[in-house]
């Protein structure tokens, strides 16, 4: 049965000591090991690298960073959340650091997958949904349980299959040349293709497939019993045995819009869920999202839901580049965000997943702000936005947390080139003052 822990982003692991006993900080030699060696490249050329959805090659080396803590070795998450399951079962579950909390982390991170559509809608609460009370894992499985439930309800789509069989009667299209080489002296016996109606279609062997994936994955009572329950509906339907196969041979109809919700939770599971490092008793599972990516994403929902029609909101433009050097371009600068109104650069926004600390009280100098974010706006104010408007106007958004809830006062590069740090807040997925700092922005232009 899979054992559950439960880390935060950049919170260290190590191997087991029995100095410590059971600590939630350890984990046994073995997955130490197995973890360690995707940081160390101890993988195979066949899975050299891990993919998130987004298209983009993410090395394995960008999982964690090896560290030297207390005069141990220890495993440091970076910024990816999401679940990561070792040889032995453990599950280790990755929660965002924006709240200590590990509900609310859940639930901040539930309202991202679904806003930056990651997964499907989910059938929990969608307005506020609430501190989630079950891992990450198990919170997935009911999700994706629930919408094969609601399939069933709705009833399974059968397929055409063609077969060719040597049978006793005539069935189809008699084929003569294997009549010929078959039953030439069996007058009994008709060799014949014809096609048979059958639940077996791509569409039920993925999610049939994906049930298989859950039943082995999930710990919680509840989440076991729906997964016998539902098998048990699929027990006629043979299990995938070319998953990419088979979603490319998924049919997009309205017959099947009922397929929807279940058949993203499979792929989910199927693809996203991939198997990491080498092969045999040493592999690794891991659902793991960059917080990053995800977070730029929720900053274009808000920005969207921010401006409507009134603005276009054009994302990870590659119009210009830092320098040219002997006729050619070098160093692409690829902001986030470019707002146009009226078919003119108006604001540059760029999203940072870094935690800000403006408490007076807390000393904290310059806030965290990294100095390399700043240079970069100030490289895309002056190449996205044109000197002639008057107006410069940059945005740098971090999500809000209790450290960090209103906008800092502006920074200015020079005079009409200012830059504007505001808060994203995760639950209302709106940034925080830009209506004042943006009507600002306006009144100068």
């Amino acid at each position: 049965m899979p054992r559950h822990l439960t880390l935060f982003e950049h919170d260290l692991l190590f191997r087991e000591n029995p100095r410590y006993g059971a600590a939630m900080d350890r984990v046994s030699s073995a997955d130490f090991d197995a973890l360690q060696a995707l940081v160390a490249g101890g993988v195979d050329d066949e899975h050299e690298e891990v993919f998130d959805d987004g298209g983009d090659r993410v090395p394995y080396t960008q999982l964690f960073r090896l560290r030297n803590a207390k005069g141990e070795l220890a495993l440091q998450f970076r910024n990816f959340a999401g679940v990561i399951e070792t040889p032995s079962g453990l599950q280790i579950e990755v929660l965002p650091k924006v709240d200590g909390d590990v509900g609310k982390a859940r639930a901040t991170l539930m309202r991202m997958l679904r806003a930056a559509g990651r997964i499907p809608p989910i059938t929990a609460d969608p307005a506020s949904l609430r501190p989630v009370g079950l891992p990450l894992v198990e919170f997935f499985a009911r999700q994706f349980l629930d919408a094969v439930t609601h399939l069933l309800k709705r009833g399974l789509l059968s397929g055409y299959e063609r077969v060719q069989r040597n049978e006793r009667f005539l069935k189809g299209r008699l084929l003569v040349a294997r009549q010929l080489r078959h039953n030439l002296v069996r007058a009994d016996r008709f060799y014949t293709e014809y096609d048979r109606f059958l639940l077996s279609r791509a569409e039920n062997r993925l999610i049939r497939r994906a049930l298989e994936v859950v039943a082995a994955m999930v710990a919680e009572p509840a989440n076991q019993r729906l997964c016998r329950e539902l098998l048990f509906a699929f027990d006629d339907v043979p299990a995938s045995a070319e998953i990419q196969a088979d979603f490319d041979r998924c049919i997009k109809d309205r017959s099947l819009a009922h397929y929807d919700d279940a058949l993203l939770w499979a792929r989910l599971v199927l693809l996203r869920m991939q198997p990491l490092g080498a092969s045999g008793k040493a592999r690794v599972r891991a659902l793991l999202f960059p917080m990053e990516r995800l977070f730029e994403e929720c900053v274009g929902v808000g920005l969207r839901k921010h401006y409507g029609p009134q603005a276009t909101v054009l994302p990870q433009l590659r119009r210009h580049c830092l320098v040219t050097h002997n006729g050619k371009a070098y160093f692409q600068l690829r902001p986030d965000y470019l707002l146009e109104q009226g078919g003119n650069p108006r604001w540059v926004v760029d999203a940072k997943w870094k935690l800000l600390d403006a408490r007076p009280s807390a000393g904290v100098k310059k806030y965290g702000l990294p100095q390399a974010d700043l240079y970069q706006l100030y490289a895309y104010g002056h190449k996205y936005l044109r000197a002639d408007s008057g107006d410069r106007t940059l945005f740098l958004v971090y999500p809000r947390t209790e450290a960090f809830r209103e906008p800092l006062a502006p920074f200015e590069y020079e005079p009409g080139h200012v830059l504007h740090v505001i808060p994203f807040d995760l639950e209302r997925f709106e940034l925080v003052g830009m209506r004042e700092r943006e009507g600002h922005a306006m009144s100068r232009g």
